[in-house]
């Protein structure tokens, strides 16, 4: 069978997401499927597809209770946003689709969520999420925190979460740079910031980080830096090219092999990072700033974790409240949000 001996529509999906992910959809004769679909300021939604009505079906919403800003509780303060989802038509209207109206809550009204596109150092448009409270977000003024990542064709997550609102109802600004090496259009936004043209990821990030400060979203002095995994490796190197344009930055699961020359060790027996590289840049860093600053330089080891943070029911919600608290003391920034 050929694909022009079908008639395939478009996946109709609300405007604003950010991610679409899969269930488990067993059942390969099934019409139905499932998918659950967020974005920075939609909770995670699962969603019905049925491809013979070609109608949604809203299974389930996360509800987010508690969410509070600067004038007290969220729901006393806004009215959660209610959109509608359209099975739209294709271009060429030649398979109309049932259309059929659901409802979906967010909190587009409290939260800004805005994607730009920065000019990189060779032209290339790199793009960038911005994510800010209405309410709270002040320009020219406001702390900022970057995240990067830049490897293996990943798109960065910019699904819903929570733990962000902490940050974000105390005037953050919270930004994504999809910079090349990771995921992008096509398989050369990979290519063209990973081996040889690695500086281009770099590059990106420290432009998108530029842009942020220029177009008045963060203040000057007060500008983050987050990467995990290799993400660390790229904001490592973004501090390093531009030590005084970061207030502060965090690199997270830093993979070892990162910069070790081919052939010196079997990569296929690498298990997790040595403590000891880490251990030994903290000591290089400490060693080259001046000792009133060395106190801000923090080496912390989890032991009850992998590389993908800590474990059980409270561990993830304590590494983030530590690292956020870590960001707040280093830019002088009060944890008070009244």
């Amino acid at each position: 069978m050929e694909i022009g001996d079908l008639s395939p529509w478009f996946f109709p999906l609300p405007s604003g997401l950010c991610k679409v992910v899969p269930c488990s959809n067993h059942d390969f004769m099934n019409f139905v499927y499932r998918v659950v679909v967020s974005s920075p300021v939609m909770p995670d939604i699962i969603i019905d597809y049925d491809m013979r009505q070609r109608v949604f079906s809203i299974v389930q919403q996360e509800e987010v209770l508690g969410v509070s800003g600067n004038s007290g509780s969220f729901s006393q303060t806004h009215d959660l946003n209610t959109n509608k989802l359209l099975d739209a038509q294709n271009d060429e209207n030649k398979h109309a689709q049932i259309t059929e109206v659901q409802r979906w809550k967010d909190f587009s009204d409290a939260y800004c969520c805005e994607r730009k596109e920065v000019i990189s150092h060779d032209g290339v448009e790199v793009p960038l999420t911005i994510l800010y409270s209405r309410e709270a977000w002040k320009k020219g003024l406001s702390p900022g925190l970057l995240q990067g990542y830049g490897a293996y064709g990943e798109v960065l997550d910019k699904s819903w979460c929570s733990d962000r609102l902490s940050l974000l109802d105390r005037g953050w600004v919270v930004a994504f740079a999809d910079v090349r090496g990771g995921g992008g259009p096509d398989s050369s936004w990979h290519k063209c910031g990973s081996g040889l043209n690695k500086l281009n990821s770099i590059y990106d990030f420290v432009l998108c980080g530029k842009y942020l400060v220029n177009e008045g979203y963060v203040h000057e002095d007060q500008l983050g830096a987050i990467g995990f995994s290799a993400g660390g490796l790229l904001v490592g190197a973004a501090i390093n090219m531009c030590p005084d344009m970061f207030r502060a930055a965090i690199l997270k699961g830093v993979g070892w092999e990162w910069g070790v020359e081919v052939g010196t060790h079997s990569v296929t027996t690498i298990l997790r990072v040595g403590v000891w590289e880490a251990a030994k840049w903290v000591a290089k860093v400490r060693d080259s700033t001046c000792s009133s600053c060395s106190s801000g330089v923090i080496l912390k080891m989890n032991m009850n974790g992998g590389h993908f943070g800590e474990g059980g029911r409270h561990g993830h919600c304590e590494e983030t409240a530590y690292e956020y608290a870590f960001l707040m003391k280093v830019m002088g920034i009060s944890c008070d949000t009244t």
